[in-house]
């Protein structure tokens, strides 16, 4: 005599070895991402989230516990570096923008972050064409249409010409204009994310020039 209960063992059994089968893949894939190269350095960082619009902080209150809150993590004892960006490899967000050298051009899609001085440095990427943003450029109220690029990207935009010095189109938010700005440097590539298989292109823009005190 056939039940029901023969169908159900058959079922949990089905169910179980799917779940262990897709378990494997995901340790096996955990453990081929944790062993590449993301492009910086992954030893003695700390990364701390700041936001004060949560208290209620205007634009200009805001900047400047960014800036106190910076120049106290600069001034510990045995601090090498520190830095600010608007986003973090391998965190909960991403904000993309489509960066072009002409209006007319297609277009190429990057990730975009905005950063201050020494972010570069912070994370022990190399500078493989002009600089990192200054102190400068980090303060708030710049004027600077500065830019930082990584190689990815300035392959796609530039081939083989030197971007520096070079003019490009950063896409703005939705109903924003493109800016203009001018290419200061080129960074290594990076990974943002913990399966990409290739680094995605990045642009960078210096944190003084998008806020104001």
């Amino acid at each position: 005599r056939f039940g029901t209960a023969p169908l159900l063992v058959v079922g949990q059994l089905a169910v179980s070895l799917a779940l262990v089968a897709a378990g494997g893949l995901f340790v096996r894939a955990a453990l081929t991402a944790g062993q590449a190269d993301p492009g910086f350095s992954l030893v003695r960082h700390l990364i701390v989230s700041l936001d004060p619009s949560l208290a209620g902080y205007d634009a200009a209150r805001t900047t400047s516990v960014y800036r106190s809150a910076l120049e106290r993590v600069r001034s510990l004892p045995g601090v090498e570096h520190a830095s600010v960006a608007s986003i973090v490899p391998f965190g909960e967000f991403e904000e993309g923008r489509t960066i072009r050298l002409k209006p007319t051009d297609d277009g190429v899609a990057a990730d975009f972050n905005i950063v201050g001085s020494e972010y570069f440095e912070t994370l022990g990427m190399h500078v493989l064409r002009g600089r990192e943003f200054t102190r400068a450029e980090e303060g708030a109220g710049s004027t600077a249409k500065s830019v930082i690029i990584d190689r990815p990207l300035a392959r796609k935009l530039f081939k083989d010409a030197d971007p520096i010095d070079q003019p490009i189109l950063v896409a703005g938010r939705e109903g924003e204009p493109a800016q203009a700005r001018i290419v200061v440097g080129v960074v290594s590539e990076m990974k943002h994310d913990m399966f990409d298989i290739e680094p995605k292109p990045h642009v960078f823009i210096p944190s003084g020039s998008m806020f104001r005190a």
